[in-house]
């Protein structure tokens, strides 16, 4: 449903902002597709007023992005790294019911303002560069041979 002017009529329409900025930072080049992937699903549960406490677990995200928990943890590991995330609140494996971690977006304030973005994700940097300036193919890591 349409407005007299053309926009969407809904109310409770969301969508989720990946700024220029984001996109243009190292962390976000040397990213995997299921870490893009997941940090997108995340941001999906974030409305506005809860950055920090978004619950997300495991079982959840891989459900959400259709791949096994082995591969959720792992683009969860990757994102952490990266500085996309912050874990406020770990979760518990204790039981099918119990809590989910909770996370917050690094590129986005607190709800109350109390804590500004911290960006985290503009200070990493690649590990092939912070190795001495050789790339892994410039070591041999990556020769014909070794395949």
């Amino acid at each position: 449903m349409y407005d007299p002017k053309g926009r969407s009529a809904k109310k409770d329409d969301h969508h989720v902002r990946v700024y220029r900025w984001l996109q243009d930072s190292e962390a976000w080049a040397h990213a995997s597709g299921n870490e893009i992937k997941a940090l997108l699903y995340i941001a999906k549960f974030d409305f506005g007023d809860n950055n920090g406490r978004i619950n997300m677990s495991e079982r959840r995200l891989a459900e959400g992005i259709r791949v096994d928990r082995k591969t959720a943890r792992k683009a969860l590991r990757g994102l952490q790294e990266k500085g996309f995330l912050e874990c406020t609140s770990p979760g518990s494996f204790r039981a099918k019911r119990s809590p989910a971690a909770e996370w917050r977006l690094t590129w986005k304030s607190w709800p109350d303002r109390s804590r500004a973005a911290t960006h985290e994700y503009r200070r990493w940097r690649s590990p092939e560069k912070t190795s001495g300036g050789e790339t892994p193919r410039q070591r041999g890591k990556y020769s014909p041979s070794a395949f």
